[in-house]
């Protein structure tokens, strides 16, 4: 940890240290990920973000290669896209990676949303968590300023100890996971194994099957806290790592499932089409009446196809279907908010039994069927490895 900017000397020319990046290409972090072994008080890379949402909203280039080297910078690996006129130069790995980042659930809607599940599901849940606050339940605490000032003051005094007891345990120190903590471990993946089993969402089962991964690397960050000259995990290392891990998994659940309560222009059309039920408009059928919606007309036009998912979004939770045809000169769209119910198959679907022809056996008229062995790529809990040596420094 450094408080102060400060060089040091990369390919014999002085290269400044930035503590936190709050954007990145390939290039740039590679650059910066060199720079760690060279400095003895700066031990990670931080990338923060403050609105993290944008990077799904636009999708160029740079954000698609943004989020993906997010994923390897997770693992500690830092790789340069070469090019014919420079020397290769091998991947950098076991480079500490923070990454903190901040968005409004609002901006979370349709297309967007499922952008960000996708990627999150791609490997981003099994390395991070993610926490989740309803608006609707801040609550404030008047404080006076001298008692903001000590609030202040007792935070920086707990920062100068955490760094004290990390500055105690020498670099690259490993924890030894102690036999008792190991069964402890087992134990709560065999809990999470039985607990994915009763659960049908996929992504809640991603989050809950990653809880295990984030206990083991969390349980020798508490080792090093508790007791930096002792180098194993123990059974109370353990048991902190996986309550922690238990109680911040609980916001994954609550994001699923939050369901904002606003009445805002998107209800404002909802209700509309709901009150014209069958009807059909078009784009400009909605942006004529922007200010029945409270909102610009500019603006509608503007965010119109983001607005619409949003809206489809909504009915889809009330139980309706938001149609969306090409209009038959094909310059645009016609939208109609149909029941679910009323929602007719195209006349083009085929029939089940048409598409799939079921073989029987001539002996005893049963479907043929044939085993599939997915165990191949379980963990291996019947025979567990003698020791399970982590690195309280990568990044959980």
């Amino acid at each position: 940890m450094c408080l102060h900017p400060q060089n040091v000397l990369f390919n014999n020319k002085p290269k400044k240290l930035i503590y936190t990046i709050t954007n990145e290409t390939p290039e740039f972090a590679f650059e910066m990920a060199k720079t760690i072994p060279l400095s003895p008080d700066f031990g990670a890379i931080k990338i923060e973000i403050n609105e993290f949402v944008s990077f799904f909203k636009s999708k160029n280039n740079y954000e698609e290669k943004f989020l993906t080297n997010i994923l390897l910078n997770f693992d500690g690996d830092y790789e340069k896209r070469n090019i014919k006129s420079e020397d290769s130069e091998e991947t950098i790995t076991d480079v500490n990676t923070n990454l903190v980042t901040y968005s409004d659930f609002s901006n979370l809607t349709g297309q967007t949303k499922s952008d960000f599940l996708s990627w999150v599901s791609s490997g981003a849940l099994r390395r991070s968590m993610i926490s989740f606050s309803d608006k609707s339940t801040k609550e404030f605490v008047k404080r006076t300023n001298e008692e903001a000032r000590k609030i202040n003051q007792n935070l920086e005094i707990i920062g100068n100890e955490l760094f004290n007891i990390f500055e105690q345990i020498e670099p690259n120190t490993h924890f030894v996971v102690s036999d008792e903590a190991y069964e402890i471990h087992q134990d709560y993946l065999s809990e999470i194994y039985n607990y994915c089993n009763s659960i049908e969402d996929d992504l809640l089962k991603l989050e809950i099957e990653s809880r295990a991964f984030k206990a083991l690397r969390l349980s020798a960050i508490y080792a090093a806290l508790n007791h930096p000259k002792q180098f194993n995990v123990t059974e109370e290392d353990m048991l902190q790592a996986i309550d922690v891990v238990e109680f911040l998994s609980q916001d994954f659940a609550k994001f699923l499932r939050y369901k904002p309560n606003v009445d805002d222009y998107h209800d404002k059309i909802y209700k509309f089409l709901k009150n014209n039920l069958g009807q059909e408009f078009t784009k400009g059928g909605f942006t004529s009446r922007a200010s029945e919606f409270n909102i610009g007309r500019d603006k509608l036009a503007k965010n119109f196809k983001i607005t619409m998912e949003t809206v489809a979004d909504i009915a889809e939770q009330d139980g309706y279907f938001l149609q969306i045809k090409e209009n038959l000169r094909k310059n645009g769209f016609k939208y109609k908010l149909l029941k679910i119910e009323d929602v007719q198959l195209s006349e083009c679907i085929q029939d089940f039994d048409s598409l799939i022809e079921i073989e029987h056996s001539k002996d005893d008229n049963s479907i043929k069927s044939s085993e599939v062995n997915n165990n191949d790529n379980l963990t291996n809990i019947t025979n567990p490895p003698q020791q399970k040596v982590i690195n309280p420094f990568m990044g959980v």
